[in-house]
């Protein structure tokens, strides 16, 4: 500023001074290198970043220096480093409303006074509210968002961006799920082929418990955008072993390459389990105990494509329970007795793996925290061989546990990592946990041989969230 002061006053020498001074500090200040007229540097300075324009002609701004502030912002428009907020900034709001909107965030104050600005002046002015509204909803001024997005709306209903925020805030702030909803289907109608809005709108679906079979009727259809996104075809996955195709969710998944992402770690995995898993049951259920053990083997090895490894300590419990079932099963029907005892121990030997460990029931937080099933499969585990009072006290801990937390209030962690959900609709975290621990409840009844309180739990979970994958494995281990 001071050399800018000194510039206007006619002080040449005295600015180029100061300016050379300063420059001995900081080569990188693009005020002075623009009183030096260096503007050949500054452009190769600003590495081609609006951002870095926009500072320094806000500090012109700020100064009054509105022409200064101009030919800064014509620079970044030669250089092609612009965003809507540089045409806002200079009054050109015919031109700032055309501009392409893609990541585009106002975040200052000086933005706020821009797109009032603009909004005052009258004219077509749709986007000035939806960067209002994206700007009050990032500090958490959720109301005043939401009349901002529904301003933009009204004057552009073809815009899908301000439907899928209004989606969020409907949902995630407002708790109306039903606008929300026609929120998302309205955005996704406006551009179909927009496989992140699609995946949002799915997950919005599964959130207001949309029928399985039609989620995945509605996934088939779109198959071009289940292939652009590793957490659609997930879900695509997911939807088929919901739907009992086992076979096809095990096509499905092997004939792709997977890239495991922050919250994303085990999904796979799990799903290439949960469909080998449930082939098996199958199997065992029709005499193929081959195939079962085929199918239960395959989910000990993380096969490459998955694109994750197995963690140290992976929980297998319910795999090598199986497994013994399977062996018992073929010893049952051995036709010598050599084959018979091969089978018969290596059915005692998998039951022992099955019941190892020293599991204890913990909260359902986090992506690889201690899974309730893995505790009654230990303890039907023990029933094999013969241990029962080792394995009553696993079922009472699962019991004790629900009991005693079912009605926790639930906080989430500060530096929480590696939730076990997509973080797009907010869900109720004690909601969550009376899920989680009727789970607990019914698998420990299951496991004492209480069928009826079991199935009470059952139901209750069922009834809560249909899309509960241990639920749904019970249910067909009981089938």
């Amino acid at each position: 500023m001071k050399a800018s002061v000194l510039r206007m006053m006619g002080r040449e020498a005295e600015m180029r001074k100061c300016c050379e001074e300063g420059l001995k500090t900081d080569r990188f200040n693009y005020g002075l290198l623009y009183e030096l007229g260096e503007f050949d540097s500054i452009r190769q300075l600003m590495h081609g970043n609006s951002n870095n324009y926009h500072e320094l002609a806000l500090d012109f701004l700020a100064a009054g220096m509105k022409d200064d502030a101009y030919r800064v912002l014509e620079m970044s428009i030669e250089e092609g480093a612009t965003t809507p907020m540089t045409y806002y900034y200079m009054e050109r709001y015919e031109e700032a409303e055309q501009a392409d909107s893609a990541y585009c965030f106002p975040n200052r104050i000086e933005d706020i006074l821009a797109l009032e600005s603009a909004i005052a002046h009258g004219g077509e002015c749709s986007k000035a509210h939806y960067y209002l509204g994206c700007l009050y909803y990032d500090r958490r001024q959720y109301d005043i968002a939401v009349i901002h997005w529904e301003e933009s709306r009204n004057l552009n209903p073809e815009f899908p961006t301000v439907w899928r925020n209004l989606a969020l805030a409907y949902y995630n702030k407002q708790h109306k799920s039903e606008a929300a909803l026609e929120c998302m289907e309205q955005a996704f109608a406006l551009n179909p082929s927009d496989a992140r809005i699609y995946m949002e709108l799915d997950q919005l679906y599964k959130r207001v418990e949309r029928a399985h079979n039609e989620r995945l009727q509605l996934m088939q259809q779109h198959l071009d955008m289940v292939e652009k996104r590793d957490d659609l075809k997930l879900e695509y996955a997911t939807l088929l072993n919901l739907n009992g195709l086992y076979d096809e969710a095990m096509a499905f998944i092997d004939a792709h390459i997977f890239h495991v992402w922050e919250g994303g770690e085990g999904k796979v995995p799990a799903q290439y389990q949960l469909a080998r898993t449930e082939r098996a049951k199958i199997a065992l259920r029709e005499g193929d105990n081959e195939l079962a053990v085929r199918l239960l083997e395959e989910c000990l090895t993380y096969p490459h494509h998955l694109g994750e490894g197995k963690l140290y300590g992976a929980q297998e419990n319910d795999f090598y329970y199986f497994l013994g079932c399977a062996h018992e099963a073929l010893s049952k029907c051995a036709s010598t007795e050599e084959e018979r005892q091969h089978n018969y121990e290596l059915c005692i030997m998998n039951y022992e793996l099955a019941a190892k460990g020293n599991l204890e029931p913990a909260a359902a937080m986090y992506y690889n925290d201690a899974k309730p099933e893995k505790i009654f499969y230990q303890g039907l585990a023990l029933q094999k061989i013969g241990r029962e009072g080792e394995a009553n006290g696993k079922f009472y801990k699962l019991i004790n546990y629900g009991k005693q937390h079912l009605f926790d209030e639930v906080v989430m962690d500060y530096f929480a990592v590696s939730l076990p959900d997509l973080q797009i609709w907010e869900g109720d975290l004690n909601l969550s946990n009376q899920i989680h621990c009727k789970f607990m409840l019914s698998l420990g009844y299951r496991g004492l041989g209480d069928i009826a309180k079991a199935q009470q739990y059952l139901n209750e979970v069922e009834q809560l969230d249909r899309n509960h994958l241990g639920i749904y494995a019970l249910k067909t281990l009981i089938n």
